[in-house]
């Protein structure tokens, strides 16, 4: 994945679509941090985030909440991952919509409703008023006994944060898939749709 997202920003750096010096400082940043968050979630320990996280949504339905800007295509990452390499149904939304109409969804249907984990992505560059109102929203689902991950990762620049979260993706769903007992490697399902479409 890694390998045509960079090329895709170095495309856009020299067209001056983005910044070219704020994107130089992002990916020198990320590349210091390349062997420490490898060893971080790589190794087998009662420290590593992501093992922690996969085995709170072993046997569960995930649901990722993000804001709908700056994370929206880390948002998928996560679905994706969780259900290619984990073979686990999960779910997602943007914070608007848990803030509004989405919020008074948490209640039923009683018997399947303990079976979701709100994992909320947060950003540090996200406004006071949407934090709070997420504070808000999430404290709600938490007094009514629901299962919340809040997650946050700092970073002077958004590509090195967004890089950090997609990482902590790929190892949850990879600990997820152990988990679950499946091998995160093959997709046989979506083989399957496309031997169908050929036909």
């Amino acid at each position: 994945m890694f390998y045509s997202f960079f090329h895709l920003i170095f495309v856009l750096s020299r067209q001056n679509i983005i910044n070219s010096k704020d994107f130089s400082d992002a990916i020198d940043v990320i590349v210091a941090n390349r062997y420490e968050t490898k060893l971080d979630y790589s190794t087998i320990n009662n420290n590593n985030l992501t093992i922690a996280i996969a085995k709170l949504i072993t046997n569960k339905i995930p649901l990722i909440y993000s804001n709908q800007g700056n994370l929206e295509a880390v948002n998928l990452r996560w679905r994706a991952q969780i259900q290619e390499n984990s073979n686990q149904m999960c779910f997602g939304n943007y914070y608007p919509e848990l803030n509004h109409n989405e919020i008074n969804g948490w209640s039923l249907p009683a018997e399947l409703i303990d079976k979701f984990v709100v994992i909320a992505i947060k950003d540090e560059a996200d406004s006071a008023e949407l934090n709070e109102t997420l504070t808000n929203s999430l404290e709600l689902l938490k007094e009514s006994n629901r299962n919340v991950i809040e997650l946050t990762v700092e970073g002077e620049f958004l590509l090195d944060r967004m890089v950090k979260l997609i990482c902590i993706a790929d190892w949850v769903s990879f600990y997820l898939a152990i988990f679950n007992s499946v091998d995160p490697t093959p997709i046989p399902e979506i083989a399957k749709l496309k031997k169908r479409k050929e036909k």
